[in-house]
């Protein structure tokens, strides 16, 4: 194998996850931010705007890097994109199990 071949390999590889973990750190950062804020603002924000931000900002990191990162850092995105057939059932199925075996166990400790 060729050192071409090696970095598209890498590059396969690694792209996915550099997205994912873009996408889980403005999902983070702006949820705290919206938190912090409501705080300082005495309630203005509320719970409302909190939620109506996140889901902005998952509807935005969709349209930008789903295609990188196949949409797998929302469970309600992939489930939306097997139900318009964007994605295999096989291919959702193994993302849905992926996901839960790592939050599950993450809520039972």
């Amino acid at each position: 194998m060729n050192l071409v071949a090696k970095l598209f390999a890498w590059k396969a590889l690694w792209q996915p996850v550099l997205a994912e973990d873009i996408a889980t750190f403005f999902l983070v950062f702006t949820g705290t931010a919206t938190a912090i804020d409501n705080q300082i603002s005495s309630g203005k924000v509320n719970y409302l705007g909190i939620s109506l931000l996140l889901e902005a900002v998952v509807a935005a990191l969709t349209y930008k890097i789903g295609d990188l990162a196949e949409s797998h850092f929302y469970r309600s995105v992939t489930l939306g994109f097997w139900a318009s057939r964007f994605f295999s059932q096989r291919h959702s199925i193994n993302a849905l199990c992926f996901d839960f075996s790592q939050r599950v166990p993450s809520q039972l400790l």
